[in-house]
């Protein structure tokens, strides 16, 4: 029975790496859980010594998504340019007028 004891620690040694990558991949497509936002909430106020909720975080992350998405877009796109040393965009007048909304 020890010996079967044994053989599975290495194994779940293993698979506690792939539940990192499995638990990292998650968090990053997804939302974190109930336990999770108080944690990311409690850190947060007890670090700044603030009072902020969790919706607090939630818009600041709709709204990094949102400018994301418009950047990768904008990087796909032909005829964009970024300076390197500012990093602002740059595109002829023509292509601003036929991408804004």
């Amino acid at each position: 029975m020890s010996s079967s004891h044994r053989g599975s620690a290495s194994s779940s040694r293993q698979r506690g790496r792939n539940v990192s990558n499995e638990t990292r991949t998650r968090y990053t497509l997804k939302d974190p859980t109930a336990l999770g936002r108080d944690y990311i909430v409690e850190q947060f106020n007890l670090a700044f010594n603030m009072n902020i909720t969790y919706g607090f975080f939630k818009n600041k992350l709709d709204e990094f998504k949102k400018s994301y998405k418009m950047w990768k877009f904008m990087m796909k796109s032909t005829g964009i340019s970024v300076d390197p040393e500012t990093s602002m965009i740059y595109a002829s007048p023509e292509w601003w007028d036929n991408h804004e909304a």
